[in-house]
């Protein structure tokens, strides 16, 4: 524990120290020229420009400032639309993007043993990143998973190659030890019960002095443990932290919002949201993140297993090749009982599904008419929710409901920097903010698939790809070649190469 503190504490000073000195020098300045340019916020400017100085945004109007640096280098973006840095508001590092990493849908332990996988997986988060940049997404919010994705926020936050993390670590359960054990390993928990009063006072102290972003409560319970929850929820507020809360439920939502919790990491899935719930949440100001699509996600990996290849749009090639390899021979992973399960299994699926997907669209509704804060998270890591990829089926999904596309960008960059407690410096396009930044071809305003046409992206005022104000090492500039080719978006379910 001393020692790991310790190294935090090193690379920390470090990190400081070396930008005391890129301080001492006037930083590189950027103008970006041209584009249409969302903010985040509902505004929009035409024709607008952008000033880039160093990492941060030091100008934003609809023309050239006054005085600009005579060393400033400028960037035409005309016919081109500006956005926010995206941001997921739900992902999981700890999981795979298929069943290895969750044995209570489908057990393929056999093949990929449990503990074998959270190893690999604490080894190797960085194999979501380039998914992540390459589709626009800046920044990220691991809302609950083993201790060790308290360490990546600190080395991604000055990665060029890296999205910004924020992460709360292991979660509180009132699930019975029995019930969790499968999520847990010998030498990591995930979830802790909250029974034992010692062990999740601990946690709270010992995520929160690792810098968790709030502390995640996995179930809302309807009996004396909810006193003891209440206790909880209290202490981290006392620490200056806030609770997210997985309540799936009316009842449980309800339940949750009356404890305070300030985030609400899923939708209600099992009836219409009612008044008391809407009031509940204006009143908390709770963040409502829908997480539309991760159940068809689901099905259609349980699918995959049956011999249905899972379609991954993938013009760029920024899937990882340990993820293909999976989803590749999915079709031969799972036993015979188990697919025979899963063949009986499918028509009911479907149907639930369906009959689901229709009441989380509807609850998105009055959840949104209420003028409640909605931010866009995916879920990412569980089966078929892609790292990095499912962002903008979750969008897609979101705007069927009704949601106009201007509000859906505000969605996907404002209110998702608010669930992060990062508003004051990313989220939107504003002097001060950081430049994170996304260059699209095709206008997002209009249709929000158009998020599809990334042309550039820009972390911390410098162009993945390596050609930015603060000349960044390459990530892939195969990828941001890819990008500028690109200008009419793929068609959905496909995969194809540059």
């Amino acid at each position: 524990m001393i020692g790991r503190a310790a190294r935090l504490l090193v690379a920390s000073l470090l990190f400081a120290a070396s930008t005391a000195v890129a301080a001492s020098s006037p930083p590189s300045t950027l103008v970006l020229e041209g584009a249409t340019i969302y903010d985040g916020t509902g505004q929009t400017i035409k024709n607008g420009t952008v000033v880039v100085a160093g990492d941060r945004i030091t100008y934003v109007g609809p023309h050239r400032p006054a005085t600009l640096p005579p060393t400033a280098k400028f960037v035409s973006l005309h016919g081109k639309f500006l956005i926010p840095g995206l941001i997921d508001a739900h992902v999981h590092f700890g999981q795979t993007g298929f069943f290895e990493a969750r044995p209570d849908y489908v057990d393929l332990g056999s093949r990929f043993p449990y503990p074998q996988v959270l190893a690999y997986q604490r080894r190797h988060p960085v194999r979501y990143y380039p998914a992540y940049l390459g589709h626009g997404i800046t920044a990220v919010y691991d809302v609950g998973g083993a201790p060790w994705t308290l360490e990546l926020p600190l080395a991604a936050e000055p990665d060029p190659n890296a999205p910004r993390i924020a992460a709360v670590g292991p979660m509180l359960t009132p699930a019975p030890d029995a019930a969790i054990a499968r999520f847990n390993a010998p030498f990591e928990k995930i979830m802790v019960n909250l029974d034992d009063d010692a062990a999740a006072t601990e946690l709270v102290r010992y995520s929160l002095a690792w810098g968790a972003a709030g502390i995640k409560l996995w179930g809302i319970p309807q009996d004396d443990a909810l006193t003891r929850m209440r206790v909880t929820v209290n202490q981290i507020k006392q620490a200056g932290s806030w609770a997210l809360a997985h309540a799936t439920t009316l009842v449980e939502a309800k339940a949750a919002l009356k404890l305070g919790a300030a985030v609400l990491v899923h939708s209600v899935e099992d009836q219409p949201v009612d008044d008391e719930f809407l009031a509940l949440a204006r009143r908390e100001q709770v963040i409502y993140i829908p997480t539309l699509s991760v159940h068809r996600a689901i099905h259609d990996a349980k699918q995959a297993l049956l011999g249905k290849a899972l379609a991954v749009e993938d013009p760029c090639g920024l899937l990882d090749a340990t993820t293909r390899g999976v989803l590749d021979d999915a079709a031969n992973l799972a036993d015979d009982p188990t697919r025979a399960r899963l063949a009986a299994e499918s028509e009911d699926d479907e149907r639930q599904l369906a009959a689901l997907e229709l009441r989380m669209a509807d609850n998105l509704r009055r959840v949104h008419a209420a003028g409640i804060a909605i931010a866009v998270g995916t879920d990412a890591g569980n089966p078929g929710q892609l790292h990095g990829f499912s962002l903008i089926t979750e969008l897609e999904a979101m705007q069927r409901t009704g949601i106009d596309p201007h509000d859906l960008l505000t969605m996907a960059t404002v209110n998702g920097a608010l669930a992060m407690h990062r508003s004051v410096d990313l989220g939107t396009i504003a002097e001060g903010k950081l430049a994170d930044l996304v260059v699209l071809s095709q206008n997002p305003a209009t249709d929000i698939s158009h998020v599809r046409a990334v042309n550039r992206v820009m972390k911390g005022g410098q162009w993945i790809g390596g050609i930015g104000v603060n000349n960044a090492t390459s990530l892939n500039l195969e990828v941001l070649r890819c990008h500028s080719r690109s200008t009419v978006i793929p068609s959905p379910r496909t995969h194809r190469k540059c």
